[in-house]
C-alpha cells in the first residue's frame, strides 16, 4: 500500500461520509443547503452544486474522482461541475476541468460564514500577526483575505511585533482580494523610570500617521532594545490611533500623559489555560471595563484556523521564546467572539452595552483609517541643504541650476567643440524635464554622495546606462562621459511622459437638496443612514435614497 493511499479515508457507507462532512460545515459556519436526492450526496454552497466523492478508488469501474497513486489525475465521470473530497483530515472542493493543475480549495472558506445572529456580520477586523513577525505570526496574506472574505469582513487590520515589512504585501493581497488594508503596528513601550514595559497597537488614519509609525518604527529597530519611550509616542502620534493591549499592562500603572492621546483598549477573548497569568488579564480587563476608556472589539490573531496553534507553538519553541500561548488566538467570527467574551463576563448587564460600544467603535477606527500607501508615483526623498548652501541659494532649483553653470566653467571644452546654442538648447531640453518631473533633489542628492566617495577614495564608476545620455549628470560630476561627443539621446534616460503621470480618479457626486453638490472619490467611505440604520460604505456603493451623514474626503 502507497503511503498516500494509506492516508485515504476507509468508508464503506458513503452517508457515513457525507454525515461527516455535514457536521464539518456546521462546526465551520458554512452556510449550505442539502439538495433532495439521497443517491447523490449533492450540496449547495453559494449557489454551485458540489457533489461529494470518495476520490481514491482505483476500480475504474466505481463511480468517482480518481487520482492515481502519484496524485496525477486519471480519470473523470462526474456529471456536476464542482465537488467535495476529503484527503486526510482536510475538506477539499475543486473545480470539474481544472483537475490536471489540482488546484485545490478548503471548503472553509467557500462561500459566506453562517451565524445564528445576522446583526454579527461586523465588516471590520483587526489585529492579525502574518509571517513577517518570525516565528509568531503566520500564514500568508493571501490566506488572512480568503478568510476574511469568508466571514464578510471588508476591511482588515495589520498589527505585527515591531515591523512593517509586510505592509505592501498585505495590502497588494488585500486589494487582489477586495479587502481594505488597515496599515498597522504592535509598539513596545518602555517606561524606564517606573521600570514598567507594555504593549500598544496603532493604526494608521493617514499620509502623517503613516510617516509617524514609520519613525516609530525606525526608533525600535534602531537599538537592541525594541523599545520605545513614551516621549517617542508623545512626539510622534499624529495620524495615528492606539490601542491599550490589556494583556500587558496593569491599569493602575497607565502613564497619565498617555491617557490623554490612548483612549482605547481592545477587548480581547484571549484564555492563556495558565491561573495566576488568566486571573491577571481578566482583573486587569475588568478594571478597563469598568473605566472611561473605549473598549474595542479586536482579538489578536497569529494564524487563520484554530486547529493551526500547535505551529505556533512549536516556533516559539524553535525561536527559544518562553511564552504562556492560548489556543484560541485564531481568526475569529463575532458570533465566536460574543460567545467568548459572554463566558468571560458571565451575566454582567454592562457587557452588552460595553459589546455594542466595542464593536462601535471598531466601526469608527475603520472609518478613520483611510490610508492606502501609494504605489502608482514616485515618493522621492528631500534634498535637505546645509547650513552654508541655505545662506547661498534661495531654494535646491537656484542650487541646481548653479551648479550646472559651474559645471560649465570647469568643462570649457564643451562650448569649444559646440555651439553655445546647441548647448544652452541641450540643457534648456534636459533642465524643464527635470525640473518639470521634480527630480531635482534627486540629482542633488546623487552628486552629494559622488562627492563625498571622491573624497573618501572610493571609485566611482565612469557612467553607465542610459544615463550616459544626460549632460547635467556629466555636469554635475556623477559620471565621466559626455554624451554630445557620443551623440547620445538624453530621451532614452528621462522624458516628461515617464515622469509625469496623472491618474485618473474615480469620484461620486452627491446632490442635496439644502446644499450644493459633493464630489467624493469612489473608494472615500461615508457615514450614512439606510434603511433605519446608521452604516458605512465607500462613495461608489450609495444607492438611491440613502441620506449623508458625514464623509471622508482626504
Amino acid at each position: 500500500m502507497s503511503l498516500l493511499n494509506s492516508l485515504f479515508f476507509k468508508r464503506n457507507d458513503m452517508r457515513e461520509l457525507f454525515a461527516e462532512l455535514l457536521q464539518y460545515l456546521e462546526d465551520n459556519f458554512i452556510e449550505y443547503k442539502v439538495l433532495e436526492d439521497e443517491d447523490e450526496f449533492l450540496i449547495d454552497i453559494n449557489n454551485k452544486v458540489y457533489q461529494l466523492f470518495e476520490p481514491f478508488k482505483w476500480d475504474k469501474n466505481e463511480r468517482g474522482v480518481y487520482f492515481d497513486e502519484h496524485f496525477n489525475w486519471a480519470c473523470d465521470r462526474t456529471e456536476y461541475d464542482y465537488y467535495i473530497f476529503c484527503f486526510g483530515s482536510v475538506w477539499y472542493a475543486l473545480e470539474k476541468g481544472k483537475e490536471e493543475s489540482v488546484k485545490l480549495q478548503p471548503v472553509k472558506w467557500i462561500g459566506r460564514a453562517k451565524l445564528v445572529d445576522e446583526s454579527l456580520y461586523i465588516d471590520t477586523y483587526l489585529g492579525i500577526h502574518g509571517p513577517f513577525e518570525l516565528m509568531n505570526g503566520m500564514c500568508l496574506y493571501d490566506q488572512w483575505c480568503k478568510k476574511a472574505k469568508f466571514l464578510g469582513i471588508t476591511s482588515l487590520g495589520l498589527c505585527e511585533k515591531g515591523t512593517l515589512a509586510a505592509a505592501m504585501k498585505f495590502q497588494i493581497a488585500c486589494q487582489k482580494n477586495g479587502i481594505r488594508a488597515i496599515q498597522g503596528l504592535e509598539i513596545k513601550v518602555s517606561d524606564e523610570v517606573n521600570d514598567i514595559r507594555y504593549t500598544i497597537k496603532a493604526f494608521v488614519k493617514d499620509q502623517k500617521g503613516w510617516e509617524n509609525l514609520l519613525h516609530l518604527n525606525e526608533l525600535m529597530n534602531k537599538t537592541n532594545s525594541e523599545y520605545v519611550t513614551e516621549k517617542d509616542i508623545l512626539e510622534s502620534n499624529e495620524g495615528l490611533i492606539f490601542i491599550w493591549d490589556p494583556k500587558t499592562i496593569d491599569y493602575t500603572k497607565i502613564p497619565r500623559e498617555l491617557k490623554k492621546i490612548i483612549t482605547f483598549y481592545q477587548l480581547d477573548t484571549v484564555e492563556y489555560e495558565k491561573d495566576d497569568r488568566d486571573e491577571f488579564y481578566l482583573k486587569n480587563l475588568k478594571k478597563f471595563f469598568d473605566s472611561k476608556m473605549n473598549p474595542v472589539a479586536m482579538c489578536d490573531a497569529y494564524y487563520v484556523e484554530k486547529e493551526w496553534s500547535p505551529i505556533k507553538r512549536k516556533m516559539n519553541t524553535l525561536a527559544k521564546v518562553v511564552t504562556y500561548e492560548s489556543d484560541n488566538q485564531y481568526m475569529k467570527n463575532y458570533q465566536e467572539y460574543f460567545e467568548e467574551l459572554g463566558k468571560l463576563f458571565g451575566d454582567d448587564e454592562a457587557f452588552f452595552d460595553t459589546f455594542e460600544k466595542a464593536v462601535q467603535n471598531l466601526k469608527e477606527i475603520s472609518f478613520e483609517c483611510n490610508f492606502v500607501i501609494e504605489t502608482q508615483n514616485r515618493h522621492m526623498p528631500v534634498y535637505y541643504m546645509t547650513d552654508e548652501e541655505a545662506l547661498q541659494y534661495e531654494d535646491n532649483i537656484a542650487m541646481f541650476e548653479d551648479l550646472i553653470i559651474k559645471g560649465l566653467e570647469e568643462h570649457p571644452e564643451i562650448l569649444e567643440n559646440y555651439s553655445e546654442d546647441e548647448v544652452v538648447e541641450r540643457l534648456e531640453k534636459e533642465m524643464k524635464v527635470i525640473e518639470d518631473g521634480e527630480v531635482v533633489d534627486y540629482f542633488l542628492m546623487l552628486r552629494d554622495i559622488v562627492k563625498w566617495c571622491k573624497k573618501e577614495d572610493i571609485l566611482i564608476g565612469s557612467g553607465r546606462g542610459s544615463a550616459c545620455g544626460c549632460l547635467i549628470s556629466y555636469l554635475l560630476g556623477l559620471n565621466y562621459i559626455n554624451p554630445l561627443d557620443y551623440d547620445l539621446l538624453f530621451e532614452r534616460f528621462l522624458t516628461t511622459g515617464r515622469l509625469i503621470r496623472h491618474d485618473k480618479i474615480e469620484e461620486v457626486i452627491i446632490n442635496e437638496e439644502s446644499s450644493s453638490p459633493i464630489t467624493i472619490p469612489c473608494t472615500s467611505f461615508v457615514r450614512i443612514f439606510r434603511n433605519e440604520e446608521k452604516m458605512i460604505v465607500k462613495a461608489g456603493e450609495l444607492k438611491e435614497g440613502d441620506i449623508l451623514l458625514d464623509y471622508d474626503n482626504d
